[in-house]
């Protein structure tokens, strides 16, 4: 899709809200604005190659965070069981 640079005043809480969601979901802010846009207006992507590659990146992301909170959370089985096992 071809693509030119604009511009736009913004609420600050709009601007937090986008800058958010693309820390979360691994997006450039352009993408995050691009991609709603998208939806709002019923437009169709001529490319949409680079949306799904950067959703994967994204998704990616979410993993390996969502990986590391389990890690944090739950010790690990033989720990559990040697606290419950005594040994001899």
């Amino acid at each position: 899709m071809a693509s030119k640079t604009v511009s736009f005043r913004l609420p600050d809480e709009v601007v937090t809200a986008i800058e958010a969601h693309a820390k979360t979901t691994g997006q450039t802010r352009t993408a995050v604005v691009v991609d709603a846009l998208v939806k709002a207006l019923g437009v169709s992507r001529v490319s949409p190659d680079i949306s799904l590659l950067q959703r994967v990146n994204a998704l990616e992301q979410r993993v390996a965070t969502l990986e590391q909170e389990k890690a944090q959370r739950s010790p690990s089985v033989p720990k559990v069981i040697a606290e419950h096992v005594k040994v001899k």
